[in-house]
C-alpha cells in the first residue's frame, strides 16, 4: 500500500513538473521591463543669418579700407587691344626687295618684244619701324622690261601707295622673328611711266594705274607674291599683265 502511494505522488510530481515550469518562466516574463525606444535624434541647429548680422553689427573692431588701398582691376575688354590699328612693335623689317617675271596682256606688245620681261620692284612700310596692324600701308616701285630685241623695246615704271592685310591678325603678330608664314592680299595705287620703241615709234607717257595683290610671307626673310598690274593704254597698246615675284625682307 505505501508502495502505491509512493508511485502515484512520483506520477503527479512528473505531471506537474512542466506546468511549475511554464509559470516560472511566465513569472520571469512579466517581471522583466520592455525596452525603451532610444529617443530620435534631434536636428542640426541653422544659424539664423539675421543673428550673425545683428552680431557683426556690433563688432567694435571693424576693419577699415583707404582709396588708396584699392587696386584696380583690368577689364575683360581692352579696345586697345582689340582694335584693327595698333601700336608699334619691334618688328624691325619694313622694306622689300623684288624680282621675278611680268607676263604683258597685249598680244600685239608680246609679238613685238617678249612674251615675258624681266620684273623688278620694291617697297617700305609705313610707319618704317614696322607695325603690329593686320592692316599694313606701304609705298611702293613695281617695274617691268625687257632686254632690248630687234631694235624695239617697251618697259614700265610705276610709283604709288598701297596696303597689305594679314587676316586674322592682331597686335603682338608682327615680331623680330616670324614663327608661322602669313597669308596676305593687297592692293595700291599710283602713276605708271609708259614707254616704248617699236619699229622706230617710240613714244613715252604717264598714266593712273594700280595693282592687285596676293601673297605669302615666309619663316624670317623671305615672301612670294603674284600682282595683277592695271598701267591703262599708251597708243592702244596696254602695259597691264599679271606677275609673279620673290621678295627679300630687310
Amino acid at each position: 500500500m505505501r508502495r502505491f502511494h509512493c508511485s502515484v505522488i512520483s506520477t503527479l510530481c512528473l505531471l506537474a513538473a512542466p506546468v511549475l515550469i511554464g509559470a516560472s518562466a511566465a513569472t520571469v516574463r512579466a517581471q522583466t521591463p520592455a525596452p525603451v525606444p532610444s529617443p530620435a535624434p534631434k536636428p542640426a541647429e541653422i544659424p539664423d543669418p539675421l543673428t550673425d548680422l545683428e552680431r557683426a553689427a556690433q563688432l567694435t573692431d571693424k576693419p577699415v579700407y583707404n582709396q588708396s588701398d584699392l587696386k584696380p582691376v583690368a577689364p575683360l575688354y581692352d579696345p586697345r587691344k582689340e582694335a584693327l590699328f595698333t601700336g608699334r612693335s619691334g618688328y624691325r623689317k619694313p622694306g622689300r626687295l623684288k624680282i621675278g617675271a611680268f607676263f604683258p596682256q597685249e598680244k600685239a606688245l608680246r609679238d613685238s618684244t617678249e612674251d615675258v620681261f624681266i620684273s623688278l620692284g620694291a617697297s617700305v612700310d609705313l610707319p618704317a619701324r614696322g607695325t603690329t596692324r593686320p592692316f599694313t600701308p606701304e609705298l611702293y616701285l613695281d617695274s617691268a622690261f625687257h632686254a632690248e630685241e630687234d631694235n624695239n623695246e617697251a618697259s614700265f615704271v610705276g610709283a604709288g601707295i598701297g596696303v597689305r592685310f594679314y587676316p586674322g591678325a592682331k597686335e603682338g603678330f608682327a615680331v623680330t622673328r616670324l614663327s608661322s608664314p602669313r597669308l596676305f592680299v593687297g592692293a595700291g595705287v599710283g602713276a605708271y611711266f609708259l614707254s616704248y620703241d617699236i619699229d622706230g615709234v617710240e613714244d613715252d607717257d604717264v598714266k593712273f594705274g594700280g595693282k592687285a595683290t596676293i601673297g605669302l610671307d615666309f619663316v624670317d626673310d623671305w615672301a612670294l607674291e603674284a600682282n595683277y598690274t592695271f598701267t591703262g593704254a599708251l597708243n592702244d597698246v596696254e602695259f597691264g599683265g599679271p606677275s609673279v615675284l620673290l621678295s627679300y625682307r630687310f
